[in-house]
This record gives structure tokens, sequence and C-alpha cells, in this order.
């Protein structure tokens, strides 16, 4: 969090707030691949906390039973690091193991290297959370499998209170940059309509990264001023007072709105310069991803 001298005013400290912006955009250079960068480490959770559910129901379902090997009774024996390709680049998750090796996921089998859908996921599940049978019908699209009704109980249930945490924790009271991307994937109820996610990346003079919210609209609505007026006045809400300079894609209404909720913001239309490499980013539907990524033996 940013904090200037005592001894200058507002408008002294706003500049000076906003020299230190630009320092970090030309230091950390934002780019698309930043958003992806922290959707990674999020799907990563998200992969985590599966895995772990799978292997506490396969304690529970064997509890009691002769073990592989005989031996002691079958329990937890750490984790191993796992290289997962997915359509936003790798990621390492960290795979539960059992005692005996009995235990074989079903949603991300020992031997399965990829994982085609799980920034989808992610997506609908940090926008307004998802039910029983969404869960279902998002874990059937990204894995290509159907579990039962109990495990998605469990899983929806432990995500759940992860990204409760996410959406209302409390966020730094200035932000020096910030920058507004959009994604586009499927809405999580049982038809799977087209959806556009849009999404706001903070960047710290600490050099760090972190999503401070996700809105969806249908490609057909407008995301007018209204809809960043919504979305950014629900960041203010959460204690974000300043907002230094916003990147964006030159969105319709988005600078009027930025005006109203921080008049004191820089908006830059960064198409050509900070998006230069968006032509090498991965879309939620490519499958280039695979091409430079030769799975590893189990």
């Amino acid at each position: 969090m940013l904090s200037a001298p005592g001894a200058l005013d507002r408008g002294q400290q706003l500049l000076a707030a906003q020299e230190i912006a630009r320092y970090i955009i030309d230091a950390q250079n934002p780019t698309l691949a930043d958003t992806d960068s922290v959707l990674k480490r999020l799907a990563a959770s998200v992969i985590d906390v599966i895995l772990e559910v799978e292997l506490d129901a396969h304690l529970e379902q064997h509890a009691g039973s002769p073990t592989v090997t005989g031996t002691k009774p079958n329990g937890r024996n750490g984790t191993r690091d796992k290289l997962l390709c997915t359509e936003i680049g790798p990621i390492r998750v960290n795979a539960p193991r059992d005692r005996d090796g009995s235990f074989d996921p079903i949603l991300i089998p020992k031997r399965k290297r990829r994982f085609a859908h799980i920034q989808q996921l992610v997506l609908a599940l940090m926008v307004q959370g998802l039910s029983i049978r969404e869960v279902s019908a998002q874990l059937a699209h990204a894995c290509g499998v159907t579990i039962s009704k109990e495990l998605i109980e469990r899983i929806e249930l432990r995500l759940t209170n992860d990204l409760v945490y996410w959406r209302d924790h409390p966020l730094d009271r200035v932000y020096p940059v910030l920058l507004v991307d959009e994604m586009r994937g499927k809405t999580s109820n049982h038809s799977m309509l087209d959806v556009v996610y849009s999404i706001v990346v903070a960047f710290t003079a600490d050099n760090e990264q972190d999503i401070l919210g996700i809105w969806a609209h249908r490609p057909s609505q407008d995301n007018s001023q209204s809809y960043w007026n919504s979305a950014f006045s629900t960041i203010k809400k959460r204690g974000v007072n300043d907002v230094m300079i916003v990147l964006h894609r030159n969105f319709p209404g988005l600078p009027k709105a930025l005006n109203n909720v921080w008049p004191q913001a820089l908006e830059e239309d960064c198409q050509a310069r900070v998006f230069a490499d968006s032509s090498q980013r991965h879309s939620l539907n490519s499958q280039q991803q695979y091409q430079d990524f030769p799975p590893k033996a189990a």
C-alpha cells in the first residue's frame, strides 16, 4: 500500500502516487499474461481441494478393509508435485497420496497430465458460486467424467468456504495500477451459454498481483457505464479508496465509470503497448497449449 509524506497536500500526494504507478508500469510491464498467472494460482488451489476431497472419500470408503499391503491401515502419505497442462499454461499442483497406493483420483487420474477447462471452472466459481448441479456440470465438462452427488457436495462445500473468503476479504486502501481484462467462456448452468468474464487485477508497489473482482455478462449485453460503475463501486466498498492508473482495452463506458468512482485515477487504452502479446495468449478453447507440453512419465 502506498503512503505519501505528510507534508504534501492532497494534489501533491496524488502526483507522487501516480509517479510510483508509472514506475510500476515500466518495471512490471503489465500484460494479459499477468491475468493468466493469477488465475493459474487460483486454479492450482481449486485442483488441490478437489484432490484432497477425493482422497478423504477414498479413505473413508475403504476404512477397515484389508489394505493392498496387508499391514497398517491405509492413510495419508504426503503429497507429490504434479504438473498439469491447461489452457492457461502449466499448473503445478500437490497431488495427495495414500500409504498403499490404491488411491487413483476420478477427476484427475494418476497418469493424466492435461486439464482442458480449468479456467472456465475457476471463473464460474469466482463470479457467483455454483449449485451442486452446476458444479457437477462444470466438472463433467472439464474432466469428461461424471461423479457421485455425495462427492460433488463435499467439493462444493470446501470450495465455497475458500471462495467466500476470497470474495469478501479486505483489500488495500490504495492500488497504484489496475489492469482490466476480459475472457470468454461458458455459463455455469446446464445450457452452457457463451459468457464474457470481466476481470480486474491489481498491481502493488511490492511487485504482487491480486484479482480484485470478476463479473460476467452475455456477449449481446453492452458492458456500459452502469456495468463498470457497479464493478468499481463493489471494489471501493471493500476498502479501496484510491486507484492511480487503470489499464484497459478501450472498453465502452469504463472511463466515465472510473471518473465517477475514483475521480483522481488516470485511465489508459493500452491496446497497443500493454496488450501487445495478446496474439500469443491462449484462449479458453485453444488446443495449441498442448503442442509444447510433452507429458512426463507417471
